[in-house]
């Protein structure tokens, strides 16, 4: 058996297969629903994660193969399945995962248009793996995760921006101290194998 990073293994995945930002959102958020919603052991969890977020974001090609070959193992499709039937009975279909990347850009758009930021090539880019890495952590909501990536990487004041845009601080200051705890793996990290028991 291999242990797992599960936040990382499915920003890498997102990544290798250059899914679009709204399909890498919308797994992030389901992961954490299904850490609350479903006892599932971590391996299927992660499958389930992308398997089921990928189909709500409308990309179905080849997903179990695709996900069978990325991580070097069969999954027990079966049960798969069956998780995933009693999710949907779980999952409010009125609700709709947020793009937490389209709205940090419209963040930083607004306070471009304020004279309060300037944008240059690649700064997006940047908070991007930002909020990544934010979305591993304990948030308390998704306009937090937001907040969070923007001032951080533009150093603002997080409690003018959390009275301006609607943030909490003590959950901005919350993520920031987990934050500082994360590391993204690569896929190779994610998935190395446990150390033998002597």
């Amino acid at each position: 058996m291999k242990k797992f990073q599960s936040e990382s293994l499915i920003i890498a995945f997102c990544r290798a297969y250059r899914f679009p930002l709204n399909v890498k959102s919308t797994v992030m958020q389901l992961h954490r629903f299904i850490q609350k919603e479903i006892a599932l052991d971590e391996v299927h969890m992660v499958y389930l994660a992308l398997f089921l977020g990928i189909k709500i974001e409308e990309i179905q090609d080849s997903m179990l193969d695709k996900l069978e070959i990325f991580f070097v193992s069969k999954m027990n499709r079966k049960e798969l399945f069956e998780k995933e039937v009693l999710l949907a009975g779980k999952l409010d279909y009125n609700f709709v995962f947020e793009n937490v990347y389209v709205k940090a850009y419209g963040l930083m758009v607004r306070l471009s248009e304020s004279n309060l930021i300037e944008i240059k090539t690649g700064d997006f880019e940047t908070v991007e793996k930002m909020i990544d890495k934010a979305l591993c952590t304990n948030y308390s909501s998704i306009q937090d995760v937001v907040l969070f990536g923007v001032a951080k990487y533009y150093k603002l004041n997080w409690e003018k921006m959390c009275d301006e845009y609607g943030g909490v601080l003590d959950n901005l200051n919350a993520i920031d101290t987990e934050y500082n705890t994360i590391n993204l793996l690569s896929k190779e990290e994610c998935l190395m194998p446990e150390t033998p028991e002597k």
